[in-house]
């Protein structure tokens, strides 16, 4: 069900037509190898860890003890620039608790 109701959300951001892709390419993000234009970080609470990919702009959160996906998204515009970039998006992402 929580699939499902993040695919009908952001599913169509990405371009996709089917829940599976869209888990297919959370999956691949979150747990698989980053590129280069990828971070990763640990929210304070060292339960969740998120990655932003800072070129493609998407973003996802994991659940890290057991191991599973939370979100994924693509961080709007006017989302990245209320944050002053990227990279004060992923600061903020990074220090939210849980």
């Amino acid at each position: 069900m929580e699939l499902n109701l993040h695919f009908r959300k952001h599913g169509y951001k990405f371009g996709l037509s089917n829940a599976a892709d869209y888990e297919r390419m959370a999956d691949t993000f979150m747990f698989g190898t980053m590129n280069a234009d990828t971070q990763e970080c640990m929210r304070p609470s060292g339960k969740r860890r998120c990655r932003l990919d800072f070129r493609a702009r998407h973003f996802g959160v994991a659940n890290v003890a057991p191991d599973f996906l939370l979100t994924f998204f693509p961080p709007t515009a006017s989302m990245i620039a209320k944050h002053g970039g990227e990279a004060g998006y992923f600061t903020d992402e990074c220090g939210r608790n849980p």
